[in-house]
């Protein structure tokens, strides 16, 4: 029984670790925001666009309290900043839920059981990288 619960957490945890580096990451804010350009729309300087990629992930982690861009009002609409105030308080829940998994992981494994573990964790890794592979995701979020 603690195998199975382990090879169901320890994919849970990776998962949400992985999405928290990202969602924290600012490097990721420059890439979508250079694969979207969203200055050619705004009409405004690059250099916002790279500032609101490094205000993004500080107002995610709470390092900051808004997301305002000082020298541009209004870079982040009220939809934007909803949306973004939804994804904060998301990140903060999954922050307590990745913590509570690991001292569960942590709390169940035994040395022996490692490779057994990996092993049976690698199988709903590989059926969500199959169901990613074929299900459109970014349909189901952009419009």
């Amino acid at each position: 029984m603690r195998k199975i619960i382990l090879s169901i957490l320890v994919p849970f945890f990776l998962l949400f670790t992985f999405s928290m580096i990202i969602g924290f990451s600012k490097n990721y804010y420059y890439y979508e925001f250079d694969r979207i350009k969203p200055e050619y729309e705004l009409n405004i300087n690059s250099k916002f666009i790279r500032y609101a990629a490094q205000v993004i992930p500080e107002y995610l982690t709470g390092r900051r309290d808004n997301l305002e861009i000082p020298g541009f009002k209004n870079f982040f609409n009220e939809r934007e900043i909803m949306h973004m105030e939804d994804v904060r308080n998301i990140f903060k829940y999954l922050i307590v839920v990745t913590i509570s998994i690991a001292i569960i992981i942590f709390l169940l494994i035994k040395k022996k059981d490692l490779p057994n573990i990996f092993l049976y964790s690698f199988i709903p890794i590989l059926i969500f990288l199959i169901l990613y592979l074929f299900v459109p995701f970014d349909k189901l979020f952009i419009n």
